[in-house]
């Protein structure tokens, strides 16, 4: 699991998971305790509408969005995580040299996450739009 390795390799980073899907927090939770892993949080909770209320500005070092967008249609676009609005407040909570990496599956979401990200004044691309493997 993405988290818990995360955390097993920084384990001066306290690392939270957000999960829209109760069972993968609660097994997110028991598989940390089972690993000895004390940097491990996980919530439930929506990163569209409440990282806001979740996370102090100037307080994350490193965001991993990793396959967010499973809305293929057009119609759903308005639920994507990644957009400009959500940047910029991603922004805000993130340290100065934060770094923000992003995966998916969806060719379209990818090409169109890399616009997102190339035209928003706060990040910069470090890779060149997609790296030739995975960057976590």
């Amino acid at each position: 699991m993405f988290l818990l390795d995360l955390a097993e390799k920084n384990p001066g980073w306290n690392c939270l998971g957000l999960e829209i899907r109760q069972h993968l927090v609660d097994g997110a939770l028991q598989e940390a305790r089972e690993r000895g892993l004390g940097n491990v949080h996980a919530l439930v909770a929506n990163a569209n509408t409440q990282l806001e209320e979740l996370v102090p500005d100037a307080s994350v070092a490193f965001v991993s969005l990793n396959f967010p967008d499973p809305w293929f249609k057009k119609r759903h676009r308005k639920r994507r995580v990644l957009n400009k609005d959500w940047l910029d407040l991603l922004a805000r909570k993130m340290i100065p040299g934060a770094q923000f990496h992003t995966m998916t599956d969806y060719e379209i979401a990818a090409l169109e996450g890399c616009e997102i990200l190339q035209e928003h004044p706060l990040f910069v691309d470090q890779c060149g739009g997609f790296a030739p493997q995975s960057t976590t």
